[in-house]
Order: C-alpha cells, then sequence, then structure tokens
C-alpha cells in the first residue's frame, strides 16, 4: 500500500485497498495498524473520485468508533454521507447515516431514531449485512435505554 499512496499514479489503487481492509482490521482488532495506513491514505483524498473518497471516509469512521474516538467519528461519517448523497449512493447513505447513532453525548431517543432510519434504509436496498449491523446496534441501544422488550 506504501507505494500506491506515494505514487501520483497509483494513489487511487492505495486508497481503494485501505477501504477495502476496513473489516479485516475491525474484526481482527487491528486498530493501530489501521491507523498507520488511514491517515495517509486520508491525505490523499483530493486525488480521487468521489465514490472512493466516500468510502474512505466511511473506513475511517467505523474504525475511529472502534478506537472510541467520537468526534472522528462523527466527523468522517458526516463527511462520507454528504458525498454518498451528492452521488444518491443509497448503500452508502444507509451505512453512514448511522455514525449519529454511536454519539453517546446525544439523548438516547435520538439515538434510537438515528439508527431505526438506517435500518428502514437497509431493508429498502435489501442489504442484509447492513441490517444485521444496524440491528446489533440497535440492541445495544435499546439495552443502555433499559428498553427490553
Amino acid at each position: 500500500m506504501a507505494w500506491a499512496l506515494a505514487s501520483t499514479d497509483n494513489v487511487e489503487i492505495g486508497v481503494r485497498i485501505v477501504s477495502s481492509l476496513r473489516d479485516y482490521w475491525w474484526y481482527q482488532g487491528y486498530t493501530k495498524e489501521s491507523w498507520r495506513w488511514i491517515q495517509p491514505a486520508l491525505d490523499c483524498l483530493d486525488q480521487v473520485p468521489d465514490l472512493v473518497k466516500a468510502n474512505l471516509l466511511l473506513t475511517a469512521g467505523n474504525l475511529a468508533y472502534f478506537r472510541r474516538d467520537t468526534d472522528s467519528c462523527i466527523y468522517y461519517g458526516a463527511q462520507a454521507l454528504a458525498i454518498y448523497q451528492a452521488l444518491n449512493d443509497k448503500r452508502g447513505i444507509a451505512w453512514s447515516s448511522n455514525f449519529p447513532a454511536l454519539d453517546i453525548r446525544q439523548p438516547i431517543e435520538t439515538r434510537i431514531q438515528i439508527n431505526l432510519h438506517s435500518l428502514t434504509l437497509m431493508r429498502e436496498i435489501n442489504d442484509l449485512s447492513g441490517q444485521t449491523n444496524m440491528l446489533n446496534v440497535r440492541g445495544l441501544l435499546l439495552t443502555q435505554a433499559n428498553d427490553f422488550e
């Protein structure tokens, strides 16, 4: 990845590789490793197409959450959402619209509604992985709200 991110001719390849490793880093718990690559990729955002940019921002938001960096999570998620909305990318909108639900500084009722909106979008596009993720987040939110029914 280093060669791609350092090269003006191959930077898009490097950013795509970094974005595609999100789930690997997440499930393996490689938070330090992920940021070792995400940060230089973020520095290249002005050199890649909007969809590639949004995908990297989504990855950065997810892994910032994993690091417990709420401010970065919300920031990158909002940037990704704006790009996905401009592109009318329904899957990207569904995924990135859930970031505010992860902000523990917000009222739990607000967070539950945000998550429900994301879950509804996932159902509309029939994204089973996304539905599973949103249902998992929903369970965590309802537990925090002491809503066990």
